[in-house]
């Protein structure tokens, strides 16, 4: 589909183109001793009761979370596994159970889930909820979110969301899906609104074409304020915002070539930090907040390089393919993906932080595959697939390669993955 095309390029060619809860129990776990092989807690899932006269017959958290459990390489889901046997618990080395029990009442759910610790008969955790239909999805994500806290000490990624870039009735929009493709949501308002990047409390970044051009906003998604961070006469691109220092890097040509810049969240202070002769563009902080990764064709052709935050220490680091675009930090720090063009098609890569020990993500997927984002514990990355004359978003689990696509539309692009709840 021709209408596709503009979120299909690449950043870099994209420039050149455009010129409620209640904690009942709570007790220490330790489950290093009763991991399986590959590192993995071995957990099942129980039905959960119906307690009243009303069953749930859509979006049941059990059923949610299980999926979770699934998703995540940190577990190891035992589907089969219906109730309580000592025997397959110990055989299959199944350590945690999930159960619970609920009640309908005037279209309230009251929801009670337990994580119980299968060898101890012990509750690790115990929730109560009350909610209604509508929020039956962020529960279950909530609870699923404390199991993996509980059991590893870090912040869980069910309840995290995906901001994409699709089509609507106006043209391109920002939207906002949680991490499992469910309950869409439009969060920008106009004809082309591009490049999405999360800030903190509620804070969005993005490219917005209001004046006819390339600028960049800021909005807020809890007060629903928007306004313009940066708008020059000529373009700017790519956000990326660091928390540790509460600036937004950003691509932009009004100094003539297209070179990386920073500025405070409040719009001041802009920083010149990277800039040649020819374009650097698709800047990502690292993690910490003391280097950027971006891209820039100054040796002749899009490589990815690194700089500081003060813009000293410039460092190339591919040297293996002729063209790189969108680099992203996962959020330990430790690896780097990126789109790469090999053999006439695009392709997600990772690497190390220093750029060794390549590997292609998605070399056994059809299509062309772009624009990489990591997921907040760093066990998947969602990217951008173009296919058969359709674009969607796809998430890509790093150990195994299993991909899972998440939206339908044909039109969607360019992700960001929240980091955090």
């Amino acid at each position: 589909m021709k209408e596709n095309r503009v979120i299909t390029s690449g950043l870099y060619a994209l420039w050149v183109l455009l010129l409620s809860s209640v904690v009942v129990i709570a007790r220490e776990v330790h489950v290093e001793s009763r991991m399986l092989e590959d590192d993995a807690v071995g957990i099942a899932v129980f039905p959960f009761e119906n307690r009243g006269d009303i069953s749930l017959t859509e979006n049941r958290p059990d059923e949610i979370m299980a999926a979770n459990m699934d998703f995540s390489p940190r577990f190891r889901y035992f589907e089969s596994v219906q109730e309580f046997d000592t025997l397959v618990f110990q055989d299959s080395l199944i350590a945690m159970y999930l159960d619970g029990y609920y009640r309908i009442e005037n279209d309230t759910i009251d929801l009670t889930v337990r994580l119980v610790d299968a060898f101890r008969d012990d509750v690790i955790q115990q929730r109560r909820y009350r909610y209604t239909a509508t929020g039956a999805r962020r529960v279950a994500h909530r609870f699923s979110d404390t199991v993996y806290e509980r059991l590893f000490g870090e912040t869980g990624p069910f309840s995290s969301y995906i901001y994409y870039v699709d089509r609507d009735e106006r043209g391109r929009n920002i939207f906002r899906i949680d991490y499992d493709g469910h309950n869409q949501r439009v969060v920008t308002r106009g004809e082309l609104n591009i490049m999405p990047a999360f800030g903190v409390e509620g804070d969005l970044f993005w490219i917005g074409y209001e004046r006819g051009k390339a600028d960049l906003y800021a909005g807020n998604l809890r007060d629903g304020t928007r306004k313009p961070l940066f708008a020059s006469r000529r373009v700017e691109s790519s956000p990326s915002y660091c928390p540790s220092s509460d600036r937004v890097a950003f691509a932009s040509s009004h100094r003539g070539s297209m070179d990386i810049y920073s500025i405070r969240r409040d719009g001041t202070g802009l920083r010149h930090l990277a800039h040649s002769p020819g374009i650097d563009i698709a800047p990502s902080w690292s993690p910490n907040g003391y280097r950027l990764a971006f891209i820039s064709d100054r040796s002749g052709t899009p490589q990815i390089y690194t700089v500081t935050r003060d813009g000293e220490s410039v460092e190339r680091i591919t040297y293996g393919g002729t063209y790189y675009d969108s680099p992203a930090w996962s959020p330990q720090g430790d690896y780097l993906a990126y789109t790469s063009r090999r053999d006439g098609r695009f392709d997600v890569f990772m690497s190390a932080a220093d750029g060794s020990g390549e590997v292609n993500l998605t070399k056994e997927l059809p299509g062309n595959h772009q624009y990489p984002s990591w997921s907040p514990d760093g066990a998947h990355v969602a990217f951008q697939t173009q296919h058969a004359g359709a674009s969607n978003i796809w998430l890509i689990r790093v150990e195994d390669g299993a991909a899972v696509k998440i939206t339908t539309s044909g039109s969607g692009g360019m992700p960001a993955w929240t980091r955090g709840n």
